[in-house]
């Protein structure tokens, strides 16, 4: 029988057994659950060549789970634990560093994680953590210089809950596969209308406001629950019916901020559009597949809406 490896992060509403932990009550806002699975000596860098450690963590049950790596002085209990980790935004344990950077984590996903640490000289290394969502790529999620040996400790898998009840299991993957592994894939046709699409705002009104101010308008199509939504000047969204083809199933819900002069318009026609859908469409015969949406007025065209995601650096990481 494999024994707990799992260090709980001052909570007694944790529990953990080999390789799974879990919570079987509700976080509340204030509160989280942080677990670090110290099974070995940890990852830490060495002189003379680069290092790394490569994990696997199962979504058992729940949702609102997180995934990272800390060392154990930075393990604390709720919100006091500092950490590189992924829930679908990244964070360094307290606040956002990336938003969208790839999906929340719940039931039935897994994250693979590779960090890697390279020497610098001295006491000083570097810290590369690239991620992987259901065997899909998401890149390069931190990338850190000029860390201190002297102040970091050897680096153990974090698990943590915002939400319960939850489950999650953990394993070593091995061999660590290479970085080349993580990377995202380049565009290829969607599958789903579900997703960022994009259109210049130059095909929606006469008059679009100036490029540096908003050259393209996205459109949000979700699923959890069906709706669609989209930022002008003001966030606009609509419920879609859940089957196809999709259409309007109610009135435009909008924040109340007074458009600038040059987004009126716009604005405008981009509510009117969401107001009166009649169906979202996916056409998949182009490279990367277009959406269409039809309303009152037309047939609006997009295209897959491309997010350039940087990892983030250490001048960002306000425990660093």
């Amino acid at each position: 029988r494999m024994s707990c490896a799992f260090l709980l992060g001052g909570s007694a509403t944790l529990a953990a057994a080999a390789n799974e932990v879990w919570v079987d009550q509700k976080a509340t806002q204030s509160t989280r659950y942080n677990a670090l699975w110290k099974d070995g000596p940890g990852l830490v860098p060495i002189s003379d060549a680069a290092v790394a450690d490569c994990f696997r963590v199962e979504v058992l049950e729940g949702s609102s789970v997180w995934v990272g790596m800390t060392d154990e002085a930075h393990l604390g209990q709720g919100w006091k634990t500092k950490a590189l980790e992924y829930g679908g935004n990244l964070s360094d344990g307290g606040g956002l560093m990336r938003s969208s950077f790839g999906p929340s984590l719940k039931a039935g996903m897994s994250v693979d994680m590779r960090t890697e640490l390279l020497p610098e000289g001295g006491d000083k290394f570097s810290l590369s953590m690239h991620l992987a969502h259901d065997g899909n790529g998401l890149g390069e999620a931190f990338n850190l210089k000029s860390l201190d040996a002297t102040i970091i400790g050897a680096l153990f898998p974090l698990i943590a809950f915002s939400s319960g009840p939850a489950k999650a299991r953990i394993s070593r993957v091995t061999p660590c596969p290479p970085a080349s592994a993580f990377a995202r894939p380049g565009a290829s046709p969607r599958k789903s209308v579900v997703g960022k699409w994009a259109v210049a705002a130059s095909a929606l009104v006469d008059e679009p406001p100036p490029p540096d101010m908003l050259s393209q308008v996205v459109f949000n199509v979700h699923d959890e629950p069906w709706s669609i939504s989209a930022h002008v000047a003001n966030n606009l969204r609509a419920s879609l019916d859940p089957g196809p083809p999709h259409a309007v199933a109610g009135g435009v819900m909008a924040t109340m901020m007074m458009p600038p002069p040059p987004l009126q318009a716009l604005e405008k026609t981009v509510s009117e559009i969401i107001g009166s859908i009649t169906s979202v469409e996916l056409k998949s015969d182009s490279a990367e597949g277009e959406l269409h949406i039809a309303h009152a007025h037309g047939t609006l065209t997009l295209r897959p809406h491309m997010t350039t995601h940087t990892p983030v650096s250490r001048d960002q990481v306000s425990w660093l």
